[in-house]
């Protein structure tokens, strides 16, 4: 259980009270809609209490931008309680309903987000409670491959000043006899043969994505690589650290960013490269046109980047 207090200046302790919600649908739930960025910056809310036809009501329905104009469907669960298994099989109908209701998911996010196109490949699940039970980490991993799990404890707490949170992002377990990599459904084999992406081309998205498993290993960064339609992602806590994208030519590098490069102090890099900050999704693009490019060039970017998480 967290429990947070506050250190005075002459050292008391003063323990900060705990702000539980009264319940889930009038109070957390616009709790949550007022401060959507406990989420993730690229998640945008499109529904609440959304009737799917089976008797269920789907607490929050969201896009997230996973590639430059480009959404998924969010499944967004809240629990006033503590989490347990119990909300796998509610999530999983929900999630079943967005992949095959693309239609009705496009037409609930065409009045709140803006975006080329939608992509119903995957949808992300997000279940938030004050606690989650590790028996749910554990059996989300064995769900099936086009469902992608993040687990967000979180408690508010208040004192005179105003409300403070704490986020703790859980990631699913993964067994000991799997690897490290997760590649579920898309891997470089399919990228080729299903999406017809050239040799070339998924010859320098490997080469970048062996120098950030590398980079990852020796820094202990505590990324995650998973392949998805067209792109691989680098998450942590719930965030597209970094990601290699094929969906345009040749190959793009991108990193989560704040601001653009300059106004955080980083150094410019590889100015011969097409680059450019996409200020909407607060990632830096770099147009990747060969396989001999220094990936550990761009450690200080992705270092910047994990600040925030």
């Amino acid at each position: 259980m967290t429990n947070l207090v506050r250190i005075g200046s002459d050292g008391n302790i003063q323990p900060l009270e705990s702000a539980d919600f009264a319940n889930e649908v009038d109070e957390f739930q616009g709790y949550i809609r007022q401060n959507p960025t406990i989420l993730g910056a690229n998640i945008v809310i499109i529904a609440e209490q959304l009737d799917t036809g089976s008797g269920d009501r789907l607490d929050m329905l969201a896009l997230e931008e996973i590639r430059e104009g480009i959404v998924r469907p969010v499944i967004i669960e809240l629990k006033n309680v503590e989490a347990d298994i119990d909300a796998l099989l509610q999530v999983l109908r929900y999630a079943n309903w967005a992949l095959s209701n693309t239609d009705s998911v496009r037409l609930h996010g065409q009045s709140k987000a803006k975006f080329k196109e939608l992509d119903n490949s995957s949808v992300k699940v997000i279940i938030v409670a004050p606690a989650i039970k590790d028996e749910l980490l554990e059996l989300s991993n064995y769900v099936v491959e086009s469902i992608e799990f993040g687990f967000l404890e979180f408690r508010r707490f208040r004192d005179n000043t105003g409300d403070l949170v704490a986020l703790d992002w859980k990631a699913p377990v993964i067994p000991p006899s799997s690897s490290t990599v997760v590649q579920k459904e898309w891997n470089w084999e399919k990228f080729q043969t299903e999406l017809k992406i050239s040799s070339d081309r998924i010859k320098v998205a490997k080469h970048l994505f062996d120098g950030l498993v590398e980079l990852n290993s020796g820094k202990g960064w505590g990324l995650t690589p998973y392949f998805r339609k067209y792109y691989v992602a680098f998450k942590k806590s719930g965030y597209n650290i970094a990601e290699i994208d094929l969906y345009s030519k040749p190959c793009y590098l991108g990193i989560q960013l704040s601001k653009p490069p300059k106004e955080l102090g980083l150094p410019e890099i590889h100015p011969e490269f097409e680059q450019h900050y996409a200020e909407e999704y607060r990632r830096q693009w770099f147009k990747i046109t060969n396989a001999d490019t220094e990936v550990a060039d761009f450690c200080d970017y992705i270092e910047k980047a994990l600040e925030s998480h």
